[in-house]
């Protein structure tokens, strides 16, 4: 097994250029539905591989007569929207009236309300349903509240199976949030239009007031916010609001961790202004950035399926890859070597094994123990944009001198070519660690807590 890492990035905000993810909504669109396609050759990675299944009934593609069910609604919506989108020009070109196609239209959407409805239920929100009061957890982390939010195509059992699944491993109540799914097509429409339009649907609103709550409550010392998928988008977009209306103070109790996420942007801005200056990149070659103390939200981590679709049309592309270079999405991003997009079956219980599928963790896991392969080449090359405005822009000291130091040996005096240098110093710290030294998220299994 591989694993790719890619370390926070550095991002010093120098650049006056309006970030990508801001341009216009149609040009978003179109670039989104290119890139769609450009992908669709890794559709198939979404449910593959069908099996094993060591979560046992609380994996997706279980043959329980819970998922065969939900499956079996999810086929029967594909073949209807399929169905429809094909006869949508037909009906345009023809001669039929337009209160005709008017009606076929509302009878559509209410016989997918109502599919949907057997899938979704009412509930907006559901919390898990695992005893954690056996000898397993001692720690009720009373101070803790975790949220999770859900991707496509995911129903109330997939939604109870998804928080059931993350409680059994990090030893904690989860409280899940409802993204529910129109049917696979719909949802991925959805998506565009969340992602290209920053559009906010309720569920989007539902679960910022859930966040929000919880990190406005005195008896909280810290908030977890999990998303998968879709819910990606969605955790960027209630991001962004918390960052304009919550203080810094408050979010500094917030960490965030994404499993196969469709965004195209994740915001995190630096505390202050002074850390655009180079005597912070100065500290950052001698002593290594600590990206916890620097930004607002202390702890961002993405983990991704190099042959995932969704990783794919999301993170791997706006965080991971050459051509978004310019794009900013902070946090740590692991990306491992397979496929697969469901939660359970293909996230967890690839990183976050069970022993057996009642739990616990697995202490030995083959993709913690991995030593990850940092892509320093990347980490530097998306810097770029800062270091063409540190280029155009003199820094200095707070005593007002320039800016002279000795790393290695070699004095420097050029600012864009030092900040490249703390980036890859960085970068070259954690080369060949393993990914259990990297993940603050791991430090969680089976009820522990990080040593902060």
């Amino acid at each position: 097994m591989a694993v790719n890492f890619l370390p926070a990035q550095v991002d010093c905000t120098s650049s006056t250029t309006p970030l990508p993810y801001t341009g216009s909504p149609l040009d978003l669109l179109w670039s989104d539905i290119k890139l769609f396609f450009y992908y669709a050759y890794a559709l198939p990675g979404i449910v593959i591989p069908l099996g094993p299944w060591g979560s046992g009934a609380l994996d997706e593609l279980y043959p329980s007569l819970a998922n065969i069910h939900d499956m079996a609604l999810h086929l029967l919506l594909i073949v209807i929207h399929l169905l429809v989108l094909i006869s949508i020009p037909i009906c345009l070109l023809s001669p039929i009236p337009l209160g005709a196609f008017v009606l076929y239209i509302s009878i559509f959407f209410s016989a997918n309300y109502f599919v949907c409805l057997l899938l979704n239920g009412r509930k907006p929100i559901l919390e898990s349903q695992v005893n954690l009061d056996n000898h397993r957890f001692p720690n009720k982390h009373e101070d803790e509240q975790w949220i999770f939010l859900n991707g496509v195509a995911v129903g109330q059992h997939w939604l109870q199976s998804n928080i059931d699944r993350l409680s059994l491993t990090f030893g904690r109540k989860v409280l899940g949030v409802h993204n529910p799914t129109s049917g696979i097509i719909l949802d991925v429409l959805e998506c565009l239009i969340q992602r290209d339009f920053s559009y906010s649907t309720s569920d989007i609103r539902n679960c910022y007031v859930e966040v929000k709550k919880a990190l406005m409550n005195e008896k909280l010392k810290k908030v977890v916010f999990i998303l998968h998928s879709q819910g990606g988008i969605e955790g960027g977009l209630i991001l962004d609001w918390l960052l304009a209306d919550v203080p810094n103070s408050l979010l500094e109790r917030l960490e965030v961790y994404t499993f196969g996420c469709a965004a195209n942007h994740f915001n995190n801005p630096l505390h202050s202004h002074s850390q655009t200056d180079k005597h912070w990149l100065l500290d950052s070659l001698t002593t290594g950035r600590k990206e916890q103390d620097e930004r607002v939200v202390r702890y961002i981590e993405h983990y991704a399926n190099s042959e995932d679709f969704v990783s794919r049309w999301g993170v791997l592309n706006f965080a991971g890859s050459d051509s978004h270079t310019d794009n900013r999405f902070v946090g740590r991003l692991f990306k491992r070597d397979g496929s697969g997009h469901q939660l359970n079956q293909h996230y967890l219980d690839n990183m976050f094994p069970l022993e057996t599928p009642n739990g616990p963790v697995q202490e030995d896991s083959d993709f913690m123990n991995v030593l990850v392969d940092v892509e320093e080449k990347k980490a530097v090359k998306r810097e770029s944009a800062t270091v063409n405005a540190i280029d155009r822009k003199t820094f200095s000291q707070p005593n007002g001198s320039s800016i002279q130091h000795l790393a290695n040996g070699v004095k420097d005096t050029d600012a864009s070519t030092e900040y490249l240098r703390a980036t890859e110093a960085n970068a070259a710290r954690v080369q060949k660690k393993p990914v259990r030294e990297l993940s603050r998220l791991w430090q969680y299994r089976n009820g522990g807590s990080p040593k902060d």
